[in-house]
C-alpha cells in the first residue's frame, strides 16, 4: 500500500515540475537548434538580419560528376529453385 501511495506521489509531484519547467526547457532548446542552424529568428531578434537593398549574395554549389556505370559492376550468380 506505502508502494502504491509513493508512486502516484512521484507522478503527481513529476507531472506538476514538468508543466513548471517545460516552458524554459522548450525555449533554451529552440535557441540551441537556431544557433545551430544559423537560423536568426529568436525572442531576441525576431526578424532576419536584413541586407542593404539591391545587395546580391549567390551561393556556388559544387557540380558533382556522374556516376559511371560499367558492366563489371558485381558478379551474377545465377538462382536456382530447390
Amino acid at each position: 500500500m506505502e508502494t502504491l501511495l509513493i508512486i502516484i506521489m512521484v507522478v503527481m509531484v513529476g507531472s506538476w515540475l514538468l508543466r513548471r519547467l517545460a516552458p524554459w526547457l522548450l525555449l533554451y532548446f529552440v535557441k540551441q537548434l537556431s544557433k545551430r542552424s544559423g537560423n536568426f529568428y529568436t525572442s531576441e531578434n525576431s526578424r532576419p538580419q536584413s541586407r542593404p537593398e539591391g545587395e546580391v549574395n549567390v551561393k556556388d554549389t559544387p557540380q558533382h560528376e556522374k556516376k559511371k556505370i560499367t558492366k563489371e559492376v558485381g558478379e551474377y550468380v545465377e538462382f536456382e529453385e530447390i
